[in-house]
């Protein structure tokens, strides 16, 4: 049967049955707080020519009033993560293998393991996830699971139609709004003791936000059905993954001696270069730039921004 909500997870099996509390009341642009993280490795680039890097990204949202162990009142319905225009993401079908299906539909249910078989030459990435959820015991009402994420490169996106509109528990079609045409990046979890593990897919769009000192960001991550926790009775706190994959393609061409011309070319998933003026050369001179954007279940909305300082050749002193 088809699942009308891309949830996360659906009960956890701690030796008693999940008492499914209604989610609580607040608004989420007050209630909650959210913050995005990332970074690109090696921070040392050309200013000029794109070189080989591994991208990471997280984003968290806490509850603001009760702590980071209460699960938050509105959850997030849609995430963005927008990244410097010095990050060059080469995620092309025609170099990369994909798999996964619209918005990851191809790998719901499936375990870490299984999606790895499935996935292995499209398998692009990894990290890890935090989620809360109500466990109906009262001397321990809620539990932290930690959830094994892997990044698969997805097929190019096909138009998706509208989402549901946000609200508590509801949400979808996979894929829902996906404008088409674009390279998608999978986000598979699984944790063992959970009955079944979704998928959630983003597609990765040029972004149309600048910061704040007026420079574009390059490309953002939209993630447009924002998975559910325990059908919002718990909330997902912390997705964070490490990207980074290349591929060798080796040509072989006789020529009209019948001899051998050998070319071997590398094509990185992710590039980077360092030319982005920050500030001001006082306040650390060259840098990337991160915004994360949020809109929660009520509809409200909430933005962070995050920087890490690169260096080039023309750094001084040298790196």
């Amino acid at each position: 049967m088809r699942k009308t909500r891309n949830a996360l997870i659906g009960a956890l099996a701690l030796g008693s049955v999940l008492v499914a509390a209604p989610s609580a009341l607040g608004q989420g642009d007050v209630d909650n707080t959210s913050s995005v993280e990332a970074g690109i490795s090696p921070n040392y680039q050309s200013s000029t020519k794109a070189g080989e890097a591994t991208l990471f990204s997280q984003v968290q949202t806490f509850d603001n009033n009760e702590g980071p162990l209460t699960i938050v009142g509105k959850a997030a319905e849609r995430v963005e993560v927008h990244f410097d225009d010095d990050m060059v993401f080469n995620g092309s079908p025609s170099k990369f293998k994909t798999c996964g299906g619209q918005g990851g539909q191809d790998l719901d249910g499936t375990t870490t393991s299984q999606a790895v078989a499935e996935c292995k030459k499209a398998v692009v990435g990894a990290g890890a996830a935090e989620a809360l959820v109500p466990t109906g015991v009262p001397a321990q009402p809620v539990a932290q699971l930690e959830l094994t994420i892997t990044t698969i490169n997805g097929p190019i996106t096909v138009p998706g139609g509208t989402c549901t509109t946000p609200g508590d528990g509801v949400g979808g079609p996979e894929g829902c709004e996906y404008e088409g045409g674009n390279p998608q990046i999978i986000l598979h979890a699984y944790e063992p003791n959970i009955p079944f593990t979704t998928t959630v897919g983003g597609e990765v769009r040029d972004s149309n936000e600048t910061t704040a000192g007026g420079e574009e960001y390059g490309k953002v991550l939209i993630v447009n059905d924002a998975p559910d926790t325990a059908g919002d009775a718990g909330s997902l706190i912390l997705f964070g993954s490490t990207v980074g994959a290349d591929v060798t393609e080796v040509k072989v061409k006789k020529n009209n001696t019948k001899k051998e011309k050998t070319t071997v070319k590398e094509f990185d998933y992710i590039k980077a270069t360092c030319e982005d003026d920050g500030p001001g050369l006082a306040d650390g001179g060259l840098e990337w730039d991160f915004r994360g954007e949020w809109i929660y279940d009520d509809g409200t909305a909430d933005a962070d921004t995050f920087r890490q300082k690169c260096a080039n050749e023309t750094s001084t002193p040298a790196p």
